[in-house]
């Protein structure tokens, strides 16, 4: 700073110092990262459960969009929408849509829910099952194959919630099956979501511990019933043994009548006045294992006398070939013999192809009748058809009919 009183003849001056300021480029505002959608899934009614009538309301979450479009699709079978479709006018931006025309016969309904994020330029798609209100004329249920004319639904298994391993209770399923009556190595049994579906899985394990369930006085008094199930062989499933003759076991829902304990004829025993049949494996092969009173090993003499193996002969691995991770539809019926008589039948079919169709059948002697249902899953004959590692197979859609 510099300054003069004589019109600057002398001057006089003081210096200083400072710092300049630092020149900044300023920072340009972050555009927003959209938050990202999730899917949409139906919340009503729950999956897997009976519906109200011949119109219904289902409900679903918007997956943190408000400008989604949705479509819902309801079918007599998986994949169709020929009960109804909203024909292109989509819903938008809402979470609830009524649909009608809804079949009350007890049937199985399949249901889409598709939405969109782009105006339907891509849709994403989630699948569901239903049954029907009302009482069927027929057997419904899955679409395994046979003629279904005239069959009553008695029984059924609906399951929604999901429960882990170690927390199983077979009286849980005792509203839709009726009185326990045995039952062992339930922590081998838990509930899961897949797919949108509640199944049973089940685990088997190498110390050959069976699951074992029988229910008792639950089914009314008819010559045939129809038995019906989906399951499915999971990933890294081993089928046991080291030879087509040690590779095999019990799989799934059975039926069965009459014995002289009380119990279901298996194990060997010889018990002419009990029978069953259940779904078992020979190699990678699907059968019906059944104990009846003429069965080939009581005819050769055979102590302890096990079951057939249907389609006969035994032991020759020769039904519809499995594979992992497919889901399969199940269905099986069994006519009871006259008494006296050996006049009964056995029929099966897997995805609609039959593979089982024998008759001549003495299921067992007195007074023949079909009053029990049960559950079986392992490995197994004895340890050497054990897995050498734990496994798992999952079931659902079990349904029995009669006429």
């Amino acid at each position: 700073l510099l300054w003069s009183d004589d019109q600057w003849a002398t001057n006089e001056v003081r210096e200083y110092e400072y710092t300049a300021a630092t020149t900044t480029t300023p920072n340009p505002t972050p555009t927003p990262t959209p938050t990202p959608t999730q899917s949409s899934q139906i919340t009503s009614p729950s999956p897997n459960t009976t519906l109200t009538g011949s119109t219904q309301t289902f409900t679903w979450t918007d997956g943190g969009s408000d400008e989604r479009f949705y479509d819902l699709h309801v079918g007599s079978t998986k994949g169709n929408n020929d009960i109804y479709d909203l024909n292109g006018n989509s819903v938008y931006g809402g979470e609830s849509h009524t649909a009608t025309n809804i079949p009350t016969n007890g049937q199985k309904i399949y249901v889409k829910l598709l939405w969109s994020d782009d105006q339907w330029a891509t849709n994403e798609v989630r699948e569901y099952e239903y049954v029907a209100s009302g009482q069927p004329s027929s057997g419904g249920g899955n679409s395994g194959g046979g003629s279904d004319s005239g069959f009553q639904l008695e029984r059924a298994l609906n399951l929604s919630s999901v429960i882990p391993f170690g927390q199983w209770s077979s009286a849980r399923w005792q509203s839709a099956f009726g009185t326990l009556l045995y039952s062992q190595h339930d922590q081998n049994i838990s509930t899961v979501n897949d797919g949108g579906d509640t199944w049973i899985k089940a685990k088997h394990g190498p110390n050959s511990a069976s699951i074992t369930t029988q229910f008792g006085g639950v089914l009314p008094d008819h010559d045939t019933y129809r038995v019906e199930q989906t399951f499915k062989l999971l990933p890294g499933w081993d089928w046991g043994g080291d030879s087509v003759n040690t590779q095999g076991g019990k799989i799934g829902f059975g039926i069965a009548g009459g014995g002289s304990k009380g119990f279901i004829v298996s194990g060997g025993l010889i018990d002419k006045y009990g029978w069953s049949v259940r779904p078992s494996y020979r190699g990678n092969t699907l059968q019906l294992y059944t104990y009846n009173s003429d069965r080939q090993s009581i005819r050769q003499g055979e102590n302890p006398a096990y079951g057939n193996e249907y389609p006969m002969p035994r032991y020759t691995a020769n039904g519809p070939r499995l594979e992992i991770g497919v889901e399969y539809d199940l269905v099986y019926e069994v006519h009871i013999n006259s008494q006296g008589k050996s006049d009964g039948t056995l029929k099966a079919w897997l995805d609609g192809v039959q593979f089982v169709n024998d008759s001549g059948i003495k299921y067992m002697e007195g007074d023949p009748e079909i009053d029990r249902i049960f559950f079986n899953t392992f490995h197994g004959g004895g340890s050497s058809f054990n897995p050498s590692k734990d496994v798992f197979i999952q079931y659902k859609d079990i349904r029995y009919s009669s006429k």
